[in-house]
């Protein structure tokens, strides 16, 4: 091998050897950790120079021309590998690097499944192309069934076929033939996500096939998997003793006072022996078959002081994120004092666990089966498995004794969290047609758990895809440079998409319901659009936790406020900032869900946009600004493309009123309309439109507003069917939550409380003077408890940024200005 004037690698070991180290700056291959070989025009790597690098720690790949590792370079230390911009068609060869914890992969001839098989693969892994990995518990959760359906089709077909001495020829035979019936008989995720399916399904069925034919063989010989066919000599493979797993305990404060499901009658925590007995034989059987000694990294528990282990932190030290910038205008900033604004945020400490909860939790632990490597191995001796359970049944007394100290209530400890996301106990809520049953924090800025600077911004429950009418339990927020959705029943977060290239603020969030066709079959899939102080559009898949496509506009960047779809067309968004552009995002399609976005209009808008409401008609847009409410017709057909409004709805308002008492001319053109800072649609025709400061909410029927006939001004009054009584706030931006069809209205404001309505029990419409409600519930903030009593999270200084209701009313969340997401459930 040669090294032409380029820069370009040879084939000789030696000139290697002397690139690699001028580009290390080591004298020795043994002493190098971090080694960068970007843009160097190498399609493959010299085992012989990198199984020398036993201490590297970070490569640097990028930029080259790699299709593939060899097996055998032996770089059982590397923790960062970047392999951005080369010619990967398969993530498999990276298996070989049980230790890495950062990959980056992109723009590679990959798709979504090998991202979720490199999760798979590498049990260390947390940022994949610079983002958390947080899919984990979907895959263990696809593992779980796979297992129970391969399991039925083994007990079935084939296992009536490994009684007896079986060849290896016959091995092998059995595994392809078992393989292959799997992949035609069990189904499960989303279409584009089959090529993943079919490689767990490869890894649990060779994991079968051994364990099932482990001793019956005539010719016992190592079995490895397709994709790395190496000999191993068995003299060499060790036995190491498995430690017991030692997963991180996460707290979570339970709200009120529930039951443990692992406690006995007397409250204290019990171990089911039967659990851990079935669990020592599979760990016998798993460990005779299989060669390699699971790398999955062992989570730590402290079962001395109880206290809960904090996320890992790079070596490099992180900078702090500077506070959140505004819209230009901060949600609540209006009339605050100086003595409000400097006073310091009290910070939050987590909650300590036990000694005894946390010893609980290791015993609880050991109950789990283990992960089994993709490696293979010959049977381990009788004396080693005697001696493994032994070893088991004492951890099994001595963990059976050590819970029975009392424990402290209401902690519950989890295993094998990589990231905590901190949830605050409630105490001292007298509920009143709500109650809140999970608080949490899941905007932090680098997973801090104690940031109680991050807003967040808004919340918007999702849609059942097959009735869009209808809502999940679901919700998506946004805040920081994180979108989250929550599952509102258990308070977990599920999916997590964290925007980490460039500085983001996400504003605003919307779903919409898709027909995906993968080339294969077409199904209804929700999507996700966000956007924020960047001005671009992200369109996320939520299924398959990934950002497939991104929207940018105008060269200069424009935040964005508000999105909202279409009613009745599910891929037309209104994209609010300065002006209205309503974009066509299109239909994704196939495995890369590729997709075309086209702007079809442009609305402009007297002032900033602050809201858009589409009614079911889908011939009209209504947006609040922050000098009054506008609308638009739709017409896409028309040639032109820029609109200016044609119509401004002049809601009633004191300052309005006030003009009107003192007798001013309301046809001065430099007076300035009334800030629209809430708006919704509770019905096909019903809207509700907040005033800022103005201490009320008003109900009015749009299709009836637009039959009057707009002055030479295009300015059109607006007569309430009904008015809500609010808070008296000074403060603007707080907005207003409704699921169209659903019975309740929703608001927060900047004292922390929430006020409900129930619009299904109006007064009737009154031709002189519109009815006034009050609220049906008003909802006062819980107070927080923790181990110190310190508090930050509550109702001082807290403002309710956005509130969401669900179709069936069963839940209500809340977003607020200190990092925390509030859920709260019917009575």
């Amino acid at each position: 091998m040669q090294t032409s004037p380029g820069g370009r690698i040879g084939s000789s070991t030696m000139l290697v050897e002397k690139l690699v180290l001028g580009c290390a700056g080591a004298i020795s291959l043994q002493d190098i950790k971090r080694l960068d070989l970007s843009r160097r025009k190498i399609s493959t790597l010299d085992p012989f120079v990198f199984s020398k690098m036993h201490e590297l720690e970070e490569l640097d790949l990028s930029g080259n021309r790699v299709s593939g590792f060899p097996i055998n370079l032996g770089l059982r230390k590397l923790r960062t590998l970047n392999c951005n911009k080369n010619a990967f068609k398969s993530v498999l060869t990276f298996e070989q690097f049980p230790s890495l914890e950062e990959l980056y992969i992109e723009d590679n001839e990959l798709g979504a499944p090998d991202q979720y098989i490199a999760v798979y693969m590498l049990p260390k892994l947390t940022k994949l192309n610079g983002k958390d990995v947080d899919i984990r518990d979907t895959i263990k959760t696809m593992e779980d069934i796979l297992q129970a359906r391969l399991d039925t089709i083994w007990k079935e077909s084939f296992a009536q076929r490994v009684k007896g001495p079986i060849k290896k020829d016959e091995v092998r035979s059995l595994e392809n033939e078992f393989i292959e019936d799997l992949k035609a008989k069990v189904t499960y995720g989303p279409p584009s996500l089959v090529e993943f399916t079919h490689h767990m399904l490869t890894v649990l069925a060779e994991k079968q096939i051994t364990q099932e034919t482990a001793g019956l063989r005539t010719n016992e010989l190592l079995t490895v998997t397709p994709m790395f066919r190496k000999v191993v000599n068995m003299a060499e493979v060790e036995e190491p003793e498995p430690p017991a797993p030692k997963p991180k305990a996460t707290v979570k404060m339970i709200v009120g006072p529930k039951k443990n499901p692992t406690a006995s009658p007397s409250g204290k925590p019990q171990v089911k022996v039967a659990q851990v007995k079935k669990v020592t034989e599979k760990r016998e059987g798993s460990e005779e078959a299989n060669g390699e000694v699971p790398a999955a990294k062992k989570a730590k528990t402290d079962g001395e002081d109880g206290e809960e282990e904090q996320p890992e932190e790079s070596e490099e030290k992180k900078e702090s994120s500077p506070p959140s910038k505004g819209r230009g205008r901060p949600k609540g900033s209006t009339n605050k004092t100086k003595a409000e604004v400097e006073k310091k945020t009290p910070v939050v400490k987590k909650p300590a666990t036990t000694a005894a909860a946390a010893t609980t939790a290791a015993a609880t632990a050991d109950t789990q089966t283990p992960k089994v490597g993709r490696g293979r191995r010959k049977g381990s001796t009788k004396a080693a498995i005697a001696a493994r359970k032994e070893k088991l049944e004492q951890e099994e007394h001595e963990a059976t004794e050590a819970v029975k100290l009392k424990p402290k209530k209401a902690v519950v400890p989890k295993a094998e969290k990589k990231e905590v996301t901190p949830k605050i106990s409630l105490k001292g809520v007298k509920p009143e047609g709500y109650e809140p049953i999970h608080m949490l924090r899941c905007h932090s800025i680098e997973n801090d758990p104690t940031d109680a600077k991050t807003n967040v911004w808004k919340c918007q429950f999702e849609p059942d895809p097959e009735n869009p009418s209808l809502s999940k339990s679901n919700v998506a927020t946004c805040g920081g440079n994180t979108i989250c959705v929550i599952d509102c029943t258990s308070g977990k977060v599920i999916k997590k998409y964290q925007h980490d290239r460039e500085k983001e603020e996400f504003y605003c969030v919307a779903w919409t319901t898709l027909e995906i066709n993968n080339g294969e079959q077409t199904q209804k899939v929700n999507v996700l659009a966000a956007a924020g102080t960047r001005g671009s559009i992200k369109l996320l898949h939520t299924d398959q936790l990934m950002c497939y496509a991104e929207i940018k506009g105008e060269r200069k960047a424009r935040p964005i406020n508000s999105l909202q779809f279409h009613p009745t067309e599910p891929t037309w968004l209104f994209c609010g900032s300065e002006e209205i552009v309503l974009w066509d995002i299109g239909t994704p399609e196939g495995p890369d869900l590729k997709c075309k976005c086209k702007k079809l209009l442009r609305f402009q808008a007297p002032g900033r946009l602050l809201g858009i409401v589409v009614p079911p008609s889908g011939d009209f847009v209504l947006a609040g600004c922050e000098n009054g409410c506008y609308g638009w017709n739709i017409d896409v057909k028309n040639a032109k493309k820029d609109r200016r409004h044609n119509v401004e709805f002049l809601l009633p308002s004191k300052a309005r009123l006030a003009e009107a008492i003192k007798g001013e001319d309301e046809s001065d053109e430099e007076a300035e309309g009334d800030m629209i800072d809430g708006l919704a649609l509770t019905s096909d025709n019903q809207i509700a439109s907040k005033v800022a400061c103005d201490g009320s909410i008003h109900l009015w029927d749009i299709e009836e507003a637009r039959k009057g006939k707009p002055n030479t001004r295009k300015e059109l009054k607006v007569t309430p069917d009904c008015t809500l009584e609010w808070c008296n706030s000074d403060s603007v931006y707080l907005d207003i939550g409704a699921w169209r069809g659903g019975s309740m209205l929703v608001s927060g404001d900047d004292q922390g409380k929430i006020w409900v309505y129930d619009i299904t029990k109006l007064p009737s419409k009154n031709a002189n003077k519109p009815p006034t409600q009050k609220a049906t519930y008003v909802l006062n903030w819980p107070e927080d408890q923790t181990e110190d009593n310190s508090s930050d999270s509550s109702a001082n200084d807290l403002i309710i940024n956005d509130v969401a209701v669900s179709s069936d009313s069963n839940y209500i969340v809340s977003v607020t200005n200190k990092n925390v997401v509030c859920i709260w459930q019917i009575l």
